[in-house]
């Protein structure tokens, strides 16, 4: 009979079973996790409910400790958790994203497609890097920064659309989802994090989180005879998301439009592709050198 475990989903993503104890294998997942966004593996149990060859919580730990020596550097693993089941033991294990690019020990990188650990090449590489978080500074409080300096209306909207994205997580209290997120600490002090995505002015606490909107004639920063070479200059402060509204629709007034007639159809081109522009903007704001 299957096993029945409450709090499972299935293989996608962010959930991987592993009902033998393989290092190897389970090493692949380990560094995939921790390259994208991180994910739970189940030790001891298959995707249909059936055990495998996993028969203690010591044989779990043993695999896992195995499987986390073949990653350079080693993956952390957290939020252990052992069920007692009948005929067997089933461990679930949560795996963070990884401050960290992980590898295996034969050089690969690997990140989660899916159901999928796919390797990467060297240009993903640098762009892997690129994306990484530098350290824990995301996740250090704001000295000074108390609660009422977030942005009610902000944090609404975030929640809003976060429901509407994932009906089926489980709807916690506001404050603990924006500590599970990293946004305020267990004493609920702004993180770094949490004053950037949600902050009222989160410029008066770290003056350098802003965006400067600067449109050149041509390709030299001086015009004739040392002048300015610029013909418009916006500068956009606030949170993330209004930073990159405002700047959007900077961009939009900026581009180049033109009418385009195909049958009946009256359609608007713009210089560039729209959503090309949007994404490199949102990945200009989101992504620290």
């Amino acid at each position: 009979m299957p096993a029945t475990i409450s709090g499972l989903q299935k293989p996608g993503q962010h959930w991987a079973y592993f009902p033998d104890g393989h290092p190897e294998t389970i090493a692949e997942t380990l560094v995939a996790f921790a390259n994208s966004e991180g994910g739970s593996l189940v030790l001891g149990l298959d995707a249909e409910g059936k055990l495998g060859s996993i028969y203690t919580d010591d044989e779990a730990a043993d695999v896992l400790r195995s499987a986390e020596r073949l990653c350079r550097p080693p993956v952390r693993t957290s939020d252990w958790q052992n069920h007692a089941v009948s005929g067997g033991a089933v461990v679930v294990v949560r795996v963070d994203r990884s401050g960290d690019m992980h590898a295996l020990e034969d050089g690969r990188v690997l990140v989660r497609r899916g159901t999928d650990n796919a390797p990467i090449d060297s240009s993903d590489v640098d762009r892997l890097l690129a994306a990484r978080p530098s350290g824990e500074f995301e996740l250090q409080p704001v000295p000074g920064a108390r609660r009422d300096d977030l942005d009610e209306n902000v944090v609404e909207d975030y929640l809003e659309r976060r429901q509407k994205r994932n009906p089926r997580h489980t709807i916690l209290p506001k404050d603990k989802l924006l500590q599970q997120i990293g946004a305020l600490t267990e004493e609920n002090v702004p993180t770094v994090t949490g004053l950037l995505l949600f902050g009222k002015e989160p410029q008066l606490f770290l003056p350098q989180s802003r965006a400067i909107f600067v449109k050149f004639a041509d390709t030299q920063p001086r015009g004739p005879e040392g002048t300015l070479g610029y013909g418009r200059r916006e500068e956009f402060l606030g949170p993330l998301p209004l930073i990159i509204d405002r700047a959007w629709r900077v961009i939009w007034e900026e581009m180049d439009k033109r009418a385009v007639v195909k049958g009946l159809q009256r359609h608007e081109e713009t210089e560039y592709p729209s959503n090309a522009v949007r994404e490199a903007l949102v990945n200009a704001v989101a992504h620290r050198d």
